[in-house]
């Protein structure tokens, strides 16, 4: 039974390896959006009080642990890839993945948390003006921030399996 579950798990890696270095980094950089955004509206007193959907001056934006922790995690996911073209294309898809995780976040605690759902909900289409500063939110916080750490991670990630390529080959 234990031999089976192993070759079972084995061959589901194998064979979806992209898949999960996609959603595997998919759910780090959501996670760093979400804890971001969540931090700074949760300890900024102003931001609590008057339930402000968007301001200029008090962006959410990264630390340097979260930094720190999306260099590491592209260095590995980078090394966990096939190929350089499952690499881009992962890179490309967790990237777009979490941006539209972090908004509906986002659009959700707007709505909930913060309780505007009650103002926009009662005209058609009022949906809009959250999900409009969610994506506004969002993309502060995304770019170029997230996405350069997630390309320098990737890039030293190539470096290495440039450097050692005798450790990294496709299986």
């Amino acid at each position: 039974m234990c031999a089976r579950f192993k070759s079972f798990t084995e061959r589901i890696l194998a064979g979806n390896r992209t898949v999960l270095v996609v959603t595997l980094w998919t759910a780090v950089i959501a996670f760093i959006i979400i804890e971001v955004f969540w931090l700074k509206y949760e300890t900024t007193a102003r931001l609590k009080t008057y339930d402000i959907i968007y301001t200029r001056y008090e962006a959410p934006g990264v630390q340097m642990l979260d930094v720190l922790v999306l260099v590491v995690a592209s260095l590995i996911l980078s090394l966990l890839a096939h190929n350089p073209e499952d690499l881009i294309y992962g890179y490309l898809a967790s990237i777009f993945l979490s941006f539209c995780i972090g908004v509906l976040y986002v659009f959700l605690y707007i709505w909930f948390v913060q309780g505007h759902g009650a103002y926009f909900s009662l005209n058609p289409f009022d949906w809009e003006v959250p999900l409009y500063f969610a994506l506004l939110n969002v993309f502060r916080i995304m770019f170029p921030t997230v996405v350069a750490t997630c390309l320098i991670g990737v890039a030293i990630g190539i470096f290495v399996r440039g450097v050692f390529p005798h450790k990294f080959q496709s299986v």
